[in-house]
């Protein structure tokens, strides 16, 4: 009996004391980072000029400048064979040579300085700082540069594969086209110190910018934007690395609510989606994480506050939770993209309409239509509950097109001979043309607010919208002739949904659309302005109104990265 309890005894105290090493596994470890404030173009024909690229490498390094992580620059002078070696276009083989020649024989010197410090047995911070200081004096940098490169574990390199920047007068404008991402390493100290390639990020991103000043004050705004977003991507997809993934054991399950140690001094957000998991090993022999449901973090410890270092999250997918399981990030931009059908109403007053340039008039006969029409809308969702403070809330942006089967009729007066003597006409034939168009194009651009309300899986939603809606028609003779009515308005919707997944969901929704018409039209010849008749009091001008409800399907997505910049796309809209 007293064996058995002995077994037992000894089998309890390395589960006990076993249990913050494992669960130590399990948790994030701040990472010390290091990287090289030069801009690597591999096998990229074109280059950034040394303005723009400043900028370009700013934006970067302010984006990846995450919470989680320490950094440290790498010192210039270890940097200087290192760009002198890259003044061509080089492959990233190529690269990772120059750096083993360069760079990395620089850090292994500072890293063998680390050994000398163990092999001394220097105890005492005098002693310490005092080699340091020795040691950074014969290597040429300053001790803080040599103790921070000491202590860096990971090293990235900004780089750039494909860059295009393009003028286009007639729509003064600047385009660019950009690709490129972070080459990271491992920096391994010890008895083999050096670099080991650990990934490479990539992204993509277009950006066109509206010429307001000079072109280059417009083509810094268009790099500021592309770096914006491709910063943006960046971040993201180096949080999606498994070294650099928040992660966490559950300190306490209760519900539908899980507790861990993240918060603020890591840079956990609001809404962020977490995985709930544990470690299993399979049959061959390898540990993966096994998911169990997913969360939304629900509240931030904050590290000035005198309540423990907790933050909350609330269960979307619930599973068979317990203490000591974990939490793992899923990293994600904060951004939706939504997918709607929409049955929306149009409402058509017949009417008489005229533009009208020195002797050529432009008429438009609309027909009387009411009915509802099918659309498709396009929403960007951006998260701001971290800003507002209130969880699962939206700035919404978007866009609705759709074809509305309305008869209208342009008339055009094309002269076709005429005699003149000198400026003046002394005779003239006119042609009066017609087009008849069975179709016309409807859409709006709407700014609204969106909150969402979950339980478990499911959840309601509301939003009201502020939007300009567009009805237009066109025809095409020796010119083209383009007419659009303009009015403003509003919708209100409620809506009820379904996660499918972390990333996905798909819902109904039901609404209230308030566009009336207003008698705003916008006529053009070519791309040129044709002045409006707006003396109505002999006819009466068409009535195109949208005011009723509105219903339709939706899809919605989460994404990891974006092709263009949100800020650019609203501001060109404007």
């Amino acid at each position: 009996m007293f064996k058995t309890t002995k077994v037992i005894l000894i089998v309890l105290f390395i589960i006990i004391y076993s249990f913050p090493l494992i669960a130590a596994s399990s948790r994030y470890e701040r990472k010390s980072i290091a990287f090289i404030n030069r801009l690597l173009y591999i096998n990229s024909s074109k280059k950034m000029s040394a303005n723009l690229e400043r900028s370009y490498l700013s934006k970067i390094e302010e984006a990846i400048k995450m919470e989680r992580f320490d950094y440290n620059p790498i010192p210039e002078s270890v940097l200087e064979e290192f760009q002198n070696e890259l003044d061509r276009n080089v492959s990233i083989e190529q690269v990772e040579a120059i750096l083993d020649q360069t760079v990395v024989i620089e850090i292994i010197k500072l890293l063998d300085i680390k050994k000398e410090m163990r092999a001394k047995n220097l105890v005492t911070e005098t002693q310490k700082n005092s080699f340091i200081a020795q040691k950074a004096k014969e290597s040429g940098i300053t001790a803080d540069q040599l103790e921070q490169v000491m202590n860096s574990s990971y090293l990235y390199i900004p780089y750039i594969n494909k860059f295009n920047l393009s003028r286009n007068d007639d729509e003064d404008e600047v385009n660019i086209s950009l690709a490129g991402g972070l080459l990271w390493y491992h920096i391994i100290a010890g008895d083999a110190p050096g670099l080991e390639k650990i990934a490479t990020v990539s992204s993509r991103v277009s950006i066109s910018q509206d010429k307001d000043n000079s072109w280059k004050a417009t083509e810094l705004e268009a790099i500021h934007s592309a770096a914006e977003t491709m910063g943006i991507n960046l971040k993201t997809r180096t949080r999606e690395l498994d070294m650099f993934k928040l992660l966490a054991p559950i300190a306490e399950a209760q519900g539908r609510h899980v507790k861990f140690p993240l918060g603020e001094q890591e840079g956990i957000k609001l809404d962020q989606p977490y995985y709930v998991g544990e470690w299993r090993r399979n049959q061959r022999g390898q540990t993966k994480f096994h998911k169990d449901g997913f969360v939304r973090v629900g509240s931030v410890a904050d590290e000035n506050s005198h309540t423990p270092y907790i933050s909350s999250a609330w269960a979307i997918k619930k599973g068979d939770w317990a203490r000591g399981m974990v939490v793992m990030e899923h990293p994600r931009l904060g951004i939706d993209f939504s997918l709607k059908t929409r049955i929306f109403p149009v409402n058509i007053d017949s009417g008489l309409f005229i533009g009208k340039e020195d002797n050529d008039d432009i008429a438009a006969v609309f027909n009387s239509y009411s009915g509802f029409i099918p659309a498709l809308d396009l929403d960007i969702n951006a998260n701001i509950a971290n800003a507002t403070g209130i969880r699962q809330s939206f700035l919404t942006f978007g866009f609705t097109g759709a074809l509305v089967p309305a008869k209208s009729k342009i008339i055009y007066d094309d002269v076709i001979a005429d005699i003149k003597f000198g400026d003046l006409t002394i005779f003239e034939i006119i042609e009066t043309k017609e087009n008849i168009n069975s179709f016309a194009f409807y859409m709006d651009g709407h700014l609204g607010y969106l909150k969402k309300y979950y339980l478990g899986r499911i959840a309601l939603h509301w939003e009201a919208k502020a939007g300009i809606q567009a009805y237009s028609i066109t025809a095409n003779y020796k010119d083209d002739v383009s007419l659009m009515n303009i009015s403003f308005g509003g919708r209100f919707n409620l809506g009820l949904e379904y996660a499918l997944n972390i990333d996905t969901n798909i819902g109904i929704y039901a609404g209230f659309n308030a566009f009336p018409a207003a008698n705003l039209w916008i006529v053009k010849r070519e791309d040129d302005k044709v002045p409006v008749l707006n003396d109505f009091e002999n006819y009466s001008w068409p009535k195109i109104s949208s005011i009723g409800r509105t219903y339709g399907l939706y899809f919605h997505y989460s994404v990891p990265a974006l092709p263009f910049s949100p800020g650019s796309l609203i501001s060109n809209a404007m």
